[in-house]
């Protein structure tokens, strides 16, 4: 039974539904705006090592070559079925350096964004200082030379600690394509063994003005107080989820 140019070989069971639009040559299945589909025990769907090509309007769901469910939007947004995007796969250090300075970064496609769209960061690690110098963690949108969403800034910390460990969680939750609010909650410890930490949660106001129609970085950066090699920051793990 031809679909698309490709052929199941026999007749579906009695009552099956087919609202396909097309079927690739490698196995991609497109789908009718508005269509569901409902597959019986045993039957899969195409294991692809890459993301298929972004469709006109919907998405596309497809299991990648590590046999995890995923699905890609119109507007090129990957990720897995549950949400994670992207996962942290090496460390990422901040040293010797008292200017803004990416710790973790996520690039929404263009268009992405729409109204009630969640985005989440979640990252940890450890850092290391001398003196008593400050951190600051500052969510932004475009970069660190963008727009700043949350900040936090520490009180001084504990003078000539190693290791000490930090974890933030970073949400953002547009309004409308162009207003989103945004809370930043931080749990850092101050002290070498981490006995002691501080937590805080700082939500902003309301940002307006966003540019969503091209493709942004959704950031975490952070900020040494005063430049030194022994002020070191660095993620160890994390992840970037869109929620909704």
């Amino acid at each position: 039974m031809p679909v698309g140019g490709s052929d199941f070989g026999t007749l579906p069971p009695a009552g099956t539904r087919l609202d396909l639009a097309n079927v690739w040559a490698d196995g991609q299945w497109q789908f009718r705006p508005g269509s569901s589909v409902a597959f019986s025990s045993g039957a899969s769907l195409p294991a692809l090592t890459t993301a298929p090509t972004a469709p006109t309007g919907g998405a596309i769901l497809y299991s990648s070559s590590g046999g995890v469910l995923s699905f890609v939007s119109s507007t090129g947004q990957t990720a897995v079925v549950g949400g994670v995007t992207q996962s942290q796969t090496s460390t990422v250090t901040v040293a010797n350096s008292n200017t803004a300075t990416s710790l973790q970064s996520y690039t929404v496609p263009a268009n992405d964004p729409a109204a009630g769209a969640i985005y989440n960061i979640y990252g940890y690690g450890v850092y290391s200082d001398t003196g008593t110098p400050t951190l600051t963690f500052t969510l932004y949108w475009g970069g660190v030379g963008g727009t700043s969403l949350a900040t936090f800034t520490s009180a001084a910390l504990g003078s000539g600690v190693t290791n000490v460990p930090f974890v933030y969680e970073a949400t953002l939750t547009f309004r409308s394509t162009t207003s989103a609010v945004a809370n930043l909650n931080m749990n850092l410890g101050t002290t070498a063994a981490g006995a002691s930490a501080s937590y805080v949660a700082t939500p902003s106001a309301p940002t307006t003005g966003l540019t969503t129609t091209a493709a942004s970085a959704l950031t975490v950066g952070v900020t040494w107080s005063a430049a030194s090699a022994s002020n070191t920051i660095s993620l160890l793990g994390g992840f970037v989820e869109r929620v909704a």
